[in-house]
């Protein structure tokens, strides 16, 4: 939304009410991690295309106020250990 518009407003949600709402719990877990690692290869794809003056554009946070890609960029890990070739079906450790 950032990347395509100029200052969007960002809303927040309640993650639980989303997981519950979607039914989480009803998924096969190999199945949401296919469904991961697929939106997450289009992501890193994503941010390693973007240049310096696209990280310094804004969306609007509801709670937060203004947030940069760059600082967004900061807040989320864009790679993983994890991938469907090496996945055992086990959660990952720390």
């Amino acid at each position: 939304m950032v990347l395509a518009h100029d200052r969007p407003p960002l809303t927040g949600y309640d993650q639980d009410l989303w997981a519950s709402r979607l039914r989480y719990r009803d998924v096969e877990v190999r199945d949401a991690f296919e469904q991961f690692s697929a939106i997450r290869r289009g992501n890193v794809r994503i941010w390693e295309r973007l240049n310096p003056t696209d990280l310094v554009r804004v969306g609007i946070h509801g709670e937060r106020g203004e947030e940069s890609l760059e600082h967004l960029r900061r807040c989320m890990p864009l790679t993983t250990s994890y991938t469907s070739s090496n996945w055992n079906g086990s959660a990952p450790r720390d």
